[in-house]
C-alpha cells in the first residue's frame, strides 16, 4: 500500500514566479491547507449571488413539483394562520409536473430510437490492429454469415456491441431520464462515470453466465448539490487554459465515514482507495452524527505563505467538515484525462454563466401567479354560493338562532329583510386565469397537441404535424446539443475507461450479426471516433435513400426510352449498384461485386435480365434493385 503524501511528491510540480520543479512530500500542514482552500472555495461558490439565486428558484420549482400549496397568504409572519383566511382555497395547479412530463418522455423518444442503436462508432483500422484481429475467431458458429476477414463496417459495429453490451447491464436509458429531468427542472443536468462492480449476465453460445465484472455506469446527480467552477470563464480572458473544477457536496454520518476509511486502501492511484483514516478519528460530528463531505475533481493549485505554491495536476481530493474543521480524509490520483463529470446546460444566458435556465425556471413565475389566479377564483365561487348576509340584529328569530343559515331549502322566518352580499366579478378572475394558462404554454412550449389534444377535423396529417413540430422545436435543439456535446462525450469517457477496466476477455452479443463475440483487451483498437445522432437519423437516412431510389427509377425509365429510340449512353448499372450500397451504409462494398463497375452494353434495357453475380441470375434491374435494398 502507497502513502498518499509520498506518492505526492511524484506528480507534484513547486510554482516560483514561473519556475517549477518536483515538489517534496506533504506533511500534515500542506494537508491542512489544502482542506482549508477546498472549504473556503466551496463556501465562496456558495455565496455566489447568481448560485444563490438559482437556490430560491429551485427551491420554489420542487415545492411546485409536489404540488405542496402556498399558504403564505394566509399566515401571518410567525407562521400561524390568521383568523378569518381559514376558509380560503389552498390549490397548486399540476402545470409544471404536467409540462416536465411531457418533456422527458418527448427527449426520451428523441434521443432513442424504438429499436436499433443510437450512435455509431468508426474505428480508426491501422495495419498494427488488424494483425491482432481475427474476425473469423471471434464471433463463434458459422450460421451467422459474419464474414470472416475484419472490414471498416465489421470494425465499427464490433465496439458498437461492446459498448451497447454495458448499457444493456443497468439503466441506461433510465439514467438519461433522470438527467434530462434535472435539466428540464434545474437548467443543468450533471452525471458522473463510475466504475461499479455488478453481476453482469455474459451471453455465451452455450447459455448465459454470471459473474461480477466492474463496467462503466452513468450515475444521475444533481446541480443543487454541485458547486460548478467559474475560474475557466475568468481565466481564458487572461489567455490561460484551465480545465473547471467541480466540488460536489454531501452528508455523511461520521461513523460510516470512519469505517469506510478504515477498511479502504490507502493508494492513492486506486480511484477506490486514497483512504486517510488517521484524519478521520479527530473529526467531531454534529448533533446529528453526520459531517458535510466535500469531494473536489480537477487541477488543484495549493497557495503556501512561506515557500512556493504547489500545482497537483488531475485530483479528486475529499474534505470531511466536522465540528471542528475541515480535514482532507481521501487524495487519489484521476487516471482519466478527462474527469469524471458530463455536464451539459438547458441554456445559458450569459459569457460568465455556468448555470443554465430551464423551461419550469421559465415557467415557475407564470406557475405562481396561475394558482394564486385559480384559488381568488375559487374564492369567489365559494362566497357567491354562501355569500355573506346582512340581517337586522333586533330580529327576535334570527337573536334566537345566532343568525340565518345559508343552505338549500332553509327557511327564513324573519320580520326583517335578509339580503345577500355579491362578492367580485368571477368573469374577471377566469379571463386572468386563461390568460396566464396560454401564456404559460407559450414560455415553456408544452402545448396542446404535446399534451395529446386533437385539432380541428378539417386539419390535414401534415398540419398536423407540423403544430406538433413547433411545439417541439426547443426539446428538439436541447437533444441535438446533448446528442453533439454531453451524449458523445460520454461515449468517449466510457470507452476509455472501459479499456482501462476490462479484463483479458470480454464475452457480448453482437445483434446484427446473431453471433457471440469474444473480444480480447488487446483486440481493442486504439482511436474511436463515435458519433451520437439520436432517435431521428434512421428514419431521415430512409427518407433520402427513397428519395434517390425514386430519382434512380426515373432515370432508368428514361434510359429505356433512350435504347428504345437509339440515341444516347446507357446507364452504367454497376457503378449504380456500388453507389445504392453505400448509401444503404455499407463503407466496404466491393465484395459485394465480381468485377470492377464497366459499362452494360448497349442493347440492355432495363427490363433485361442481368446476369451479373451481385444481382442475381434472371433478375431485371427494377427487380434487383428492389430486392437489393430489401423493397
Amino acid at each position: 500500500m502507497t502513502d498518499p503524501g509520498a506518492a505526492i511528491a511524484k506528480q507534484t510540480t513547486e510554482i516560483d514566479d514561473g519556475v517549477t520543479k518536483k515538489g517534496r512530500r506533504f506533511d500534515s500542514r500542506d494537508w491542512q491547507m489544502v482542506a482549508d482552500y477546498i472549504h473556503e472555495e466551496a463556501e465562496r461558490r456558495k455565496d455566489d449571488p447568481d448560485r444563490k439565486h438559482m437556490v430560491k428558484v429551485w427551491k420554489e420549482i420542487d415545492r411546485q413539483l409536489r404540488m405542496e400549496p402556498d399558504a403564505r397568504l394566509k399566515r401571518d409572519i410567525g407562521g400561524q394562520p390568521i383568523k378569518g383566511y381559514e376558509w380560503m382555497a389552498e390549490m397548486e395547479v399540476p402545470n409544471q409536473s404536467q409540462t416536465l412530463e411531457v418533456l422527458t418522455s418527448d427527449a426520451r423518444k428523441l434521443m432513442f430510437p424504438d429499436a436499433g442503436l443510437w450512435f455509431e462508432a468508426h474505428v480508426h483500422m491501422t495495419d498494427e490492429w488488424l494483425q491482432k484481429v481475427d474476425f473469423k475467431g471471434l464471433v463463434s458458429g458459422d450460421e451467422t454469415e459474419v464474414p470472416s476477414q475484419i472490414n471498416q463496417e465489421n470494425a465499427d459495429k464490433l465496439i458498437e456491441g461492446w459498448l451497447d453490451h454495458y448499457h444493456r447491464q443497468y439503466d441506461f436509458r433510465g439514467a438519461w431520464d433522470r438527467l434530462h429531468a434535472e435539466a428540464f427542472k434545474y437548467g443543468t443536468l450533471v452525471g458522473r462515470l463510475r466504475m461499479v462492480t455488478r453481476s453482469v449476465q455474459i451471453e455465451k453460445a452455450q447459455g448465459v453466465v454470471k459473474r461480477d465484472q466492474k463496467i462503466p455506469t452513468l450515475v444521475p446527480q444533481s446541480v443543487k448539490y454541485t458547486l460548478l467552477d467559474k475560474s475557466p470563464q475568468v481565466l481564458m480572458n487572461e489567455g490561460m487554459m484551465v480545465g473547471p473544477a467541480p466540488i460536489r457536496m454531501a452528508t455523511q454520518k461520521l461513523v460510516d465515514l470512519q469505517m469506510a476509511a478504515a477498511k479502504g486502501s490507502n493508494d492513492p492511484d486506486n480511484m477506490d482507495g486514497g483512504w486517510m483514516a488517521a484524519n478521520t478519528k479527530g473529526l467531531i460530528a454534529d448533533k446529528t452524527g453526520s459531517v458535510e463531505l466535500l469531494e473536489y475533481e480537477g487541477d488543484l493549485v495549493v497557495p503556501r505563505k512561506t515557500t512556493r505554491s504547489m500545482f497537483i495536476p488531475n485530483v479528486v481530493v475529499t474534505v470531511a467538515v466536522g465540528a471542528n474543521g475541515p480535514k482532507v480524509v481521501r487524495f487519489r490520483f484521476n487516471k482519466t484525462t478527462f474527469g469524471s463529470y458530463l455536464i451539459q446546460p438547458y441554456h445559458i444566458e450569459g459569457a460568465d454563466e455556468v448555470y443554465g435556465v430551464s423551461p419550469l425556471m421559465k415557467g415557475m413565475p407564470i406557475q405562481k401567479a396561475l394558482s394564486d389566479a385559480l384559488n381568488r377564483l375559487c374564492d369567489w365561487a365559494a362566497l357567491n354560493t354562501q355569500p355573506p348576509i346582512s340581517y337586522q340584529k333586533d330580529d327576535p328569530f334570527f337573536a334566537s338562532t345566532g343568525g340565518p343559515i345559508v343552505a338549500p331549502r332553509e327557511l327564513w322566518g324573519s320580520l326583517g329583510d335578509v339580503k345577500t352580499q355579491q362578492i367580485g366579478d368571477g368573469k374577471t378572475f377566469l379571463a386572468i386565469y386563461q390568460e396566464l394558462r396560454r401564456q404559460y404554454d407559450d414560455v415553456t412550449g408544452v402545448n396542446a397537441p404535446r399534451l395529446g389534444a386533437q385539432t380541428v377535423s378539417h386539419t390535414t396529417a401534415f398540419a398536423k404535424n407540423v403544430e406538433m413540430q413547433k411545439g417541439q422545436s426547443r426539446t428538439v435543439d436541447y437533444i441535438d446539443t446533448v446528442l453533439t456535446g454531453a451524449a458523445t462525450r460520454w461515449l468517449n469517457m466510457e470507452f476509455e475507461l472501459a479499456k482501462m477496466a476490462m479484463g483479458t476477455e470480454e464475452t457480448f452479443f453482437i445483434e446484427e450479426y446473431g453471433g457471440w463475440v469474444d473480444l480480447k483487451k488487446s483486440q481493442l483498437p486504439d482511436m474511436v471516433m463515435f458519433n451520437a445522432y439520436g432517435a431521428g437519423e434512421p428514419a431521415e437516412e430512409q427518407a433520402r435513400l427513397q428519395k434517390k431510389i425514386a430519382g434512380l427509377q426515373m432515370a432508368m425509365q428514361i434510359d429505356g426510352l433512350k435504347k428504345q429510340y437509339g440515341v444516347g449512353q446507357p446507364l452504367n448499372y454497376d457503378h449504380i449498384q456500388l453507389e445504392i450500397l453505400r448509401e444503404a451504409g455499407w463503407t466496404d462494398v466491393q465484395p459485394f461485386i465480381a468485377q470492377a463497375p464497366s459499362a452494360v452494353p448497349p442493347g440492355t434495357g432495363p427490363v433485361a435480365a442481368v446476369p451479373s453475380p451481385a444481382l442475381g441470375i434472371g433478375q431485371t434491374s427494377d427487380t434487383a434493385l428492389e430486392t437489393l435494398l430489401g423493397q
